[in-house]
């Protein structure tokens, strides 16, 4: 985080009479946008032995989320940004065991993620764009912090532990300049992080239908792969 705010410093002090006319006088724009991304996959035994058992998954699709997206203009041609947002997706399953006094009860739960990307790009203004309509494509890495959701009865888990996890991607998008200071945005994002994780839960013995019952494995390993594209439609304001 403290080499984000570096670079985010000396983003904004980049001397603005160097900044192309991309979008008039102005090179910095502030874009807030709503995401869909199309595929995901959760993965509940990522550290078994079993490798059939590893690569068991719940594939996940549609998966809406937020971002918001800071670019400045350096060249006439070339600009950076920084993006950040907000990916959430749970599920309900009937078939979650837990272990009781005696046998084994099934239970009702909801599974799912929580991921926070912070990702750096490089965008090139294609040169057969105009005031109006500005085509660009662009690539950059980012890195990806994320929580497992995990909830039954008054049961849930918590991420205790997460290595750092990177990734790279492309994107191609458009810009329509509805006014002088504010257009609409068009992007395509393609990406494959996967976010590793170690968990446990806020507690281990709780009753369920009169019965007392406790968990077993106290931590568990976890793992979401974001491998869809990712569409974004934003509004962005210059100044």
């Amino acid at each position: 985080m403290k080499n984000l705010r570096i670079i985010l410093i000396l983003i904004l002090f980049i001397p603005l009479q160097k900044v192309n006319a991309q979008h008039g006088d102005m090179g910095l724009s502030v874009s807030v946008n709503y995401n869909l991304t199309t595929d995901a996959k959760l993965f509940l035994q990522p550290k078994a032995s079993d490798p059939i058992l590893a690569y068991l998954h719940t594939p996940l699709e549609d998966i809406w989320g937020f971002s918001v997206n800071l670019r400045y203009a350096i060249f006439d041609e070339i600009f950076i940004g920084i993006n950040t947002g907000y990916i959430k997706e749970t599920f309900s399953t009937a078939d979650f065991g837990i272990a009781g006094p005696t046998i084994l009860e099934i239970v009702s739960a909801e599974e799912g993620f929580e991921i926070i990307p912070v990702e750096f790009d490089v965008f090139y203004l294609f040169p057969f764009s105009n005031n109006d309509f500005k085509f660009y494509i662009g690539a950059g890495a980012g890195a990806y912090f994320g929580n497992h959701i995990r909830n039954f009865s008054d049961v849930s888990s918590e991420t205790i532990e997460q290595p750092f996890s990177v990734g790279v991607h492309v994107l191609t998008g458009i810009e329509y300049m509805i006014f002088d200071n504010i257009s609409a945005r068009f992007e395509m994002k393609f990406r494959d992080p996967e976010i590793e994780m170690k968990n446990r839960y806020t507690k281990l013995e709780f009753e369920y239908e009169g019965r007392n019952y406790r968990i077993n494995n106290e931590i568990f390993h976890s793992k979401v792969n974001i491998d869809g594209t990712i569409f974004q439609l934003g509004i962005a304001f210059h100044i």
